[in-house]
């Protein structure tokens, strides 16, 4: 394994200052608790109590987005700072992101190639195992006695984890669908072969069909396959 060092720095250390938003909230407070108070007490009787009442609702109107502004302008600060903020990470978790993909993909490759050979080995005693049950049947036959017993190969386990000084890595497989043809998805639906709470096509309702069915290939119009990821822990 072979690492590159960095050519340069990522992240540059910069001041960061928020300009300071003063808002009276204790005079916002007792406006609004002021105005609960005069809306509670209010009776409409009249015409005239009816305008004073529209009068009163236009007010409230009005100084509830005044309210909603000064929220904003207090929060635009560090909104603008969690952007900063992100901007300046981003090129180490976008380049920390890649690295994992990278060495992900890998990683399942190797694994998968190792499976793949595992369970040609395991086709290969299988059928070792079953010439010399024959043979020995034969051979028992011919010799008028009972066949003695061949003691089957041992079982080839799959290796999923994968441990080093510093923690584990396994292969975490999962069964997924995705939509293939939405038309067919919806003749199942109405033919009753699947069920309706697929239409919306939510991966969670793909992935419960997919479970179910465990087989890779598609039907009715859903792609069932198996997904393969790598799981660390330290």
């Amino acid at each position: 394994m072979t690492t590159g060092a960095v050519s340069k720095e990522i992240l540059v250390p910069e001041q960061i200052n928020v300009p300071p938003v003063v808002v009276d909230l204790v005079k916002l407070n007792a406006y609004s608790i002021r105005m609960e108070r005069i809306v509670s007490s209010i009776s409409i009787d009249c015409d005239e109590e009816n305008v004073a009442a529209s009068s009163t609702l236009i007010e409230i109107k009005k100084f509830t987005k005044d309210v909603e502004a000064a929220r904003k302008a207090t929060l635009s600060p560090l909104v603008d700072l969690t952007g900063r903020i992100n901007n300046m990470y981003r090129p180490i978790t976008d380049s920390l992101a890649k690295s994992l993909e990278i060495i992900s993909a890998k990683t399942l490759a190797y694994n998968t190639e190792k499976e793949r050979m595992r369970k040609i080995e395991e086709k290969r005693l299988a059928d070792e195992h079953k010439a010399a049950v024959a043979a020995e049947a034969a051979s028992a036959k011919k010799a008028g006695v009972e066949p003695t017993f061949v003691e089957p190969p041992t079982a080839l386990m799959p290796e999923r984890m994968t441990r080093s000084d510093n923690g584990s890595t396994t292969i975490q497989k999962a069964w997924k669908g995705s939509v293939a043809d939405p038309m067919e998805i919806i003749k199942a639906i109405a033919a009753g072969h699947v069920s309706i709470s697929i239409v919306d096509f939510k991966q969670i309702e793909l992935n419960n069909f997919a479970k179910a069915k465990k087989v890779e290939g598609v039907f009715n119009g859903i792609k069932v396959y198996e997904h393969s990821t790598v799981v660390a822990r330290t």
